[in-house]
């Protein structure tokens, strides 16, 4: 029998991020349509509804902020007057004002992803300069056009694949140079001042590359999947794909190493059901994401579902758990094989059809349990605690992290009479969240 294990809590050496870091970002909201109003509105909303004292409180400016030429004399990118009139460091004083953080975006290639606008290749120390005099904290870094001539060899794609070195290590893909030979160079322009400056580094790296191998020597937090949609499908891939066995090796993800990013949460953007956005959550959650929101705070209320959502206490106390391990899949899973999660429905029987036991480690010897029904329809479950879960033997007080109450007390090793299975009826794309705690 397979247990889970724990790990050392040390701290990642720059002291950022000894959790996985909170927030909200432009791109999942507006797309390419955002602007300095709508960055000073999203802010205001998130004081205003509370949420940067639950955590959220670091705010990204993403793609399509600048104009497509740098500046002749300085090299530097500029803002886009239109969107932008009062600059980026007027809005960072702003954010800075009122106790939040300020995050702005670019590209390791040639271009940013929009295929026009300039990227940082060969431009990484002046745009580290750039984010000096703009007093940034976080900078997401992406890596479309990766070549200096900006070609691509999949049509609308952005990327140059290399097709022999991606198949030499699926499930990664590689690009041509690879992820880690571009991302580097920003890294070590980015380390140099971080004296003047500590800035949080996200690598938007897709999974590509096997950025598990360079990502915790460079930066704090690293994509492990495409983009994220707001529908149930591309929520399940993300999930499944950040499962896979290359992210949860020793020393990838933690308080030590930083952290392993399926993307941002659609909560409250209204592509799924509230059922589906608590199982987002939740997963996202038990394994240690970042939790980045992606939908337009000013039309949220805090009665609303999708507030409920995102200030769960209990589920956040999960995400931001001292000892950061990442919780994985446990029953039916998608992605533990040699082609981990890329064939999504096509690959995995369980895909659609099963309900799925997740798990993994607290601080204190306690675990959190998420049980998640992936079928069209509800689903009568009977989750054997020590067979299902993987929690070691013993006497538990279970306590539902939905409500906050205790519910029941597990004997893992026991029979189900003596209290060693929970059963339930869990509806269609619903989920169970408890937190088990020795006795």
């Amino acid at each position: 029998m397979l247990f889970f294990s724990v790990v050392a809590i040390q701290g990642l050496p720059d002291g950022l991020h000894p959790t996985p870091p909170m927030g909200w970002t432009s791109w999942n909201t507006f797309f390419e349509e955002n602007s300095e109003q709508k960055m000073i509105s999203q802010a205001d909303a998130i004081i205003e509804l509370g949420l940067d004292k639950v955590g959220y409180n670091i705010l990204t400016i993403d793609d399509f902020w600048q104009l497509p030429s740098r500046d002749n004399e300085t090299g530097r990118m500029i803002p886009d007057p239109a969107k932008f009139p009062n600059g980026i460091l007027s809005l960072s004083n702003y954010f800075h004002d009122r106790g939040l953080q300020i995050g702005i975006y670019s590209s390791a290639g040639r271009f940013t992803c929009s295929g026009n606008l300039p990227g940082s290749l060969s431009y990484e120390a002046t745009d580290v300069e750039m984010l000096l005099e703009y007093e940034i904290d976080y900078f997401k870094y992406d890596n479309c056009y990766p070549r200096l001539d900006g070609s691509t060899n999949i049509a609308g794609g952005g990327v140059y694949i290399d097709w022999e070195k991606s198949a030499e290590h699926l499930p990664s893909i590689w690009q041509s140079p690879s992820e880690e030979s571009r991302y580097s160079v920003m890294a070590e322009e980015i380390a140099k001042v971080k004296d003047q400056r500590n800035i949080s580094l996200e690598l938007c790296a897709w999974g590509f590359g096997n950025v598990e191998t360079f990502g915790p020597a460079m930066a704090h937090l690293w994509r492990t999947s495409p983009d994220v949609a707001d529908n149930w499908n591309s929520l399940l891939y993300n999930i499944d794909v950040n499962d896979e066995n290359r992210y949860r090796q020793d020393g990838v993800q933690g308080p030590n190493s930083g952290w392993n990013y399926p993307d941002g949460l659609f909560v409250g953007k209204g592509g799924m059901t509230d059922a589906e956005y608590r199982t987002m959550f939740a997963l996202w959650c038990l394994v240690k994401s970042p939790l980045m929101l992606g939908t337009d705070m000013t039309k949220m209320t805090r009665d609303s579902e999708a507030y409920k959502i995102i200030t769960n206490p209990w589920l956040i106390a999960v995400n931001q758990d001292q000892l950061g391990v990442q919780g994985q899949c446990l029953k039916d899973c998608c992605s533990h094989g040699s082609v981990g999660g890329v064939l999504g429905a096509s690959g995995c029987v369980h895909f659609h059809h099963s309900w799925q036991v997740w798990g993994g480690p607290l601080e204190g010897g306690s675990f959190v349990i998420v049980v998640v029904n992936r079928f069209e329809e509800e689903k009568q479950v009977s989750m054997n605690w020590n067979l299902d879960a993987k929690i070691p033997p013993g006497l538990y007080t279970v306590e539902d992290l939905w409500s906050g109450e205790v519910v029941d007390e597990a004997l893992s090793g026991g029979e189900d009479w003596e209290g060693g299975a929970y059963k339930a009826i869990l509806p269609a794309h619903d989920n169970l969240a408890f937190k088990l705690t020795p006795v």
